[in-house]
Parts: C-alpha cells; structure tokens; sequence
C-alpha cells in the first residue's frame, strides 16, 4: 500500500483530482517490531517511507486508517498535516462466515498466514513441540505459503521435517481454508508484524474461534484479553504455551469465547457497514 498511496496521491494531485483519499492498511515490515535492532536496509526504508509519507499525504483530503496505533505512530509522531479517519478493519461478508460451534473433544490449534519469522510461525511450532509433550492428542495445524526468496522464510523442506518430527498437520496449499477453520478449536497469530487488523483474525472470530494473538497493533484493537482471546507480547513461545493450556485444561472457554468473537464481529465486522463507512467518506459533500 506505500507505492499506490505516494505516488497515486501525487499524481493525482497533479491531474488536478477533485478529491483524493488515500488509505493506508498497516504500516507493514518497516514498522515492524523485532528482536534486537533493525537492519540498516530496514531503517534507510523506514525513513524513505516516512519521507515520501510526508510529502503526499497532505495532499489528501481524507486517509483512512484502521487502527488507532498507526495514527499515533505516523501521522502524529511526525507531524504529518492530513484528516485521519479510523476505520477498525476492512470488514467481511458475515453471511460467508457463519458461526459454527467450536470442536472441544479434541482441541485443535491453526495458525494461518504466510510462513514468515515476523508472523510468528516460529513460536506457534516452539509452543506446539511443548504442548505436544504434555498434551500429545492435541493437534497443531499449519496453513500458509512459502516466500522463497525471503531469508526469513520457512522453505518446503522445512516444514516436512518440522512436520514429521513434531506431529504437526501441514496440508500444503489449500483452497478451504474456511474449512479448514471450522475444524478448528482456537485460532493462533502470534504476529510481531505491522498489521492493520489481520482479515484472517477477523474470519477466525465471524467463525466462533477464539483467538491467541499478539499485543501489537491492529491486533490488540479487536482482542479483549480473557473475553474473546487472549493477548501475549511478540516473541514470547513460553506465554503463548500457557495461554494454550489454559484453552486444553478449561475447555467450555473455547466455547464461550468463540461466542463472544462473533458477537464482536457482528458489532464490528460488517462489510455493509464498513462499505457505507468508506463510501461516505470518498463521496463526502462532493457530486461525482
């Protein structure tokens, strides 16, 4: 979303657009928390980002944001002059996510996002290999796809090993994840990237699953830690661990959490709602 955001603003700008808004869906891998410090790679990007953001985005009428963080940490953290609306995610169809009744008689963990350090598969696989030894019926699944040419990639023959080794499920490339949600007991993004508010954390929600996640933004915005989920700090396997074993050891949780996610989602996840949200704001008093 940088390029089209910067260089769409200004082009705009000089087409002499009548009105031009923008909209920003996390501040992604320049913003995102790591171990340790960035590489200087990623802090010559982060301050290029924040450069061009501060030259096009006052040329805005209007951005949309979708969580809180983002505003704090760009628009005000650098005095950037524009007109911010919140808009608390994209949203989803509810009617394609229905809520169905979590599995409790076998629980069953999925994590799904691209196989990525910063999306945390590193610690769901740590967490999963220590639960396993207590809790070996519990089951682990893992869905999401390779970026071969990123370092901080899982590769194929990573994950069959990882796979073999420690009883996880990993189906390869699929279709259904849906599916493949609905077979789940609790949804897990232990996430240290930018997000903005993760769709699949949404549809894991509109679904009835509860959700282990992170306290990083975008995701802490949609999580009410011991209602609808829980929240752990990034890189924490151990946190994540006991978070997991409380859902195995009181397991009428994972039934009355999911419920409150979809009650959550229903309040805050309609895509007619967020649609007319966004549709406002495009048009605002201007006749097309």
């Amino acid at each position: 979303f940088v390029k089209p955001v910067i260089f769409g603003t200004i082009a705009s700008k000089l087409s002499r657009v009548p009105r031009i808004v923008g909209m920003i869906e996390g501040l992604g891998n320049a913003f995102t928390y790591y171990k340790g410090k960035q590489s200087i790679k990623t802090r010559i990007i982060k301050w290029m980002q924040i450069f061009l953001y501060k030259l096009a985005l006052p040329m805005l009428n209007d951005l949309v944001l979708l969580n809180k963080d983002d505003k704090k940490d760009l628009i005000e953290r650098y005095n950037i002059k524009v007109n911010v609306t919140i808009l608390g995610g994209i949203g989803l169809n509810l009617n394609d996510f229905s809520y169905k009744e979590p599995l409790t008689d076998k629980v069953t963990f999925i994590f799904i996002a691209r196989l990525l350090r910063e999306k945390g598969v590193f610690e769901y696989i740590e967490a999963a290999k220590r639960v396993k030894n207590i809790y070996p019926n519990v089951e682990f699944v893992i869905l999401g796809g390779f970026e071969n040419n990123n370092p901080f990639s899982l590769q194929q023959h990573e994950i069959e090993l990882l796979r073999k080794e420690h009883d996880l499920i990993y189906p390869g490339h699929v279709e259904n994840v849906q599916d493949w949600l609905e077979k789940s007991s609790v949804f897990v993004l232990p996430t240290s990237y930018r997000e903005g508010v993760p769709r699949v954390i949404q549809e894991a929600m509109a679904i009835g699953r509860p959700v282990i996640t992170t306290n990083v933004p975008g995701c802490k915005d949609i999580i009410n830690d011991g209602i609808n989920g829980f929240l752990v700090p990034p890189f924490e396997s151990e946190l994540l661990v006991k978070k997991m074993i409380y859902f195995i050891d009181n397991r009428s949780k994972i039934l009355e959490m999911g419920l409150s996610g979809r009650l959550f989602a229903e309040k805050n996840f309609d895509a007619m709602e967020k649609n007319k949200t966004l549709a406002s704001i495009i048009k605002a008093n201007h006749e097309f």
